[in-house]
């Protein structure tokens, strides 16, 4: 497509939205970086793995294609409002075609027939109450910062490169500032603490190495979350 003035930025990344199994392939033979959605850590996992894997079979480097995966929050203290939140959640996409695949409906796992018919019939309240827990855990984080931060932990250990917050109501309230700050703190407190267990490994192993007596000490690696949130283009490390 022509453009009536020339981009400001050359050779513009190009991300493709992916749900499905040709579009994972697609993304991974021709794109820059895939969003995944609705999405547990381990189909996330199995996403990345298939993206990979196209590219691989494209001739091209499997590291080259970023796995984005948007992972809605509900951020908040009561663990029971976080819970309820969640539940809500399915309602916005209980409706999508690819939901019975990804919902683990056709596995036999859930039953979501009588929600869809309860939010086909506008009485979104009654179909909240239909939606097993089990579904709104498997894609959304909710909870405390902590605990939510923890969520996008698993979704990095399965393969995803990008966890991208998503902040939904808790209570009526987006909360969209409320969890930027939150898990801004909380990333910068685990940052801190990350940094001050390496520091203690390396204060660890020069004294093992300069001592006979000791034998020389081992730490685990430890890797670097980042978290971006779409709504102010925030980014913390």
């Amino acid at each position: 497509m022509p453009l009536d003035s020339p981009p400001v930025r050359a050779g513009l990344p190009v991300w493709l939205g992916a749900l499905g199994p040709r579009m994972l392939e697609l993304a991974g033979r021709i794109a820059d970086g895939v969003i995944l959605n609705l999405m547990t850590p381990a189909q996330a996992g199995q996403a990345a793995g298939a993206v990979r894997a196209a590219a691989r079979a494209a001739g091209r480097d499997p590291a080259s294609v970023e796995i984005a995966c948007v992972v809605h929050c509900c951020l908040a203290e009561d663990p029971a409002s976080a819970a309820a939140a969640a539940r809500a959640v399915v309602l916005r996409y209980v409706l999508h075609p690819s939901v019975p695949r990804l919902f683990g409906e056709l596995s036999g796992g859930v039953d979501l027939r009588g929600v869809r018919e309860l939010v086909l019939a506008g009485d979104r309240a009654g179909a909240a109450g239909r939606v097993p827990q089990q579904v709104a855990d498997g894609f959304v984080a909710h909870g405390s910062a902590e605990r939510c931060a923890a969520r996008l932990t698993e979704y990095r250990a399965a393969g995803v490169d990008l966890p991208v917050l998503f902040p939904v109501p808790v209570g009526g309230d987006w909360g969209y500032e409320q969890t930027i700050a939150a898990m801004g703190r909380t990333a910068l407190t685990n940052k801190e603490a990350l940094a001050s267990a390496r520091t203690l490994a390396s204060a660890r192993n020069s004294s093992s190495a300069s001592s006979p007596r000791w034998k020389p000490a081992t730490s685990a690696r430890c890797g670097r979350s980042t978290l971006r949130m779409p709504s102010s283009g925030t980014t913390t490390t």
